[in-house]
């Protein structure tokens, strides 16, 4: 009997144990989604703090920017922890199969990048392409100018590249 009260106890204590773990693990996905949820809702306060005149676009944009750095570094700190442990997190999904753990598939993939660099042709071709981009770009700078690209050399008229343009803000220390 007393044999049977030991392993009655213990699979309580298991079983506590587990539903503890699993209620921590409730509780701090909450506490992400509230801090998430809190974060949004601090945003749309800003923007609206924004419209209503009350702080500058640039205020704004440096309160944003500041926020931005914090929250790359948590998530380059992330991606490094998983880039660490990555066998061990496959490992441990595998037992889980098709349905995933908690929704997710972790496997380890790999990819290989063919360099050409040991191939005389690829490196002369290369050599050759940075030799025509620099000649374009020399046109595209005497167009701006008011100049017609003509190859000095030549005569003949050089080939002036197609420009995209985009635009964005890019944000640097002040010295």
């Amino acid at each position: 009997m007393g044999a049977n009260k030991n392993d009655f106890m213990q699979d309580r204590e298991e079983s506590f144990a587990s539903q503890l773990l699993h209620e921590d693990a409730l509780q701090q996905e909450s506490d992400l989604r509230a801090g998430f949820t809190a974060l949004s809702n601090r945003f749309e306060y800003d923007i609206d703090q924004h419209e209503n005149g009350n702080i500058s676009a640039l205020d704004l944009a440096v309160k944003f920017k500041n926020e931005m750095d914090i929250m790359a570094i948590q998530i380059e700190n992330r991606k490094a922890w998983l880039d660490e442990n990555k066998s061990t997190i496959a490992g441990e999904s595998e037992g889980h199969g098709k349905s995933g753990y908690k929704g997710l598939i972790f496997t380890v993939q790999s990819r290989s990048t063919p360099s050409y660099k040991n191939i005389d042709s690829w490196v002369k071709a290369d050599e050759l392409k940075k030799q025509i981009e620099a000649k374009a770009k020399l046109a595209m700078q005497l167009m701006e100018k008011g100049i017609e690209p003509v190859d000095a050399q030549t005569g003949e008229l050089l080939p002036v590249p197609e420009v995209k343009m985009s635009s964005f803000l890019k944000t640097d220390k002040a010295k």
